[in-house]
């Protein structure tokens, strides 16, 4: 049908997040590793307005 199932529990790259918005997949993972400061590409918190699909993006601040 036209669900999509919005997740996280999978630490991807905020790009391939984006990249993946409009894709006809059936799914959106939203966890772009917020606690992997450490690791190239993850360390943001993203939030999904649903009705029309818009990426919210914060890079994590704390330093640990």
């Amino acid at each position: 049908g036209n669900s999509i199932i919005i997740h996280g529990h999978v630490p991807t790259p905020y790009q391939a997040i984006e990249a993946s918005i409009n894709n006809e997949n059936g799914h959106i993972c939203i966890d772009a590793g917020c606690v992997y400061d450490h690791i190239p590409g993850l360390k943001h918190l993203v939030a999904l307005e649903i009705d029309n699909r818009k990426l919210y993006i914060q890079e994590n601040i704390d330093h640990v």
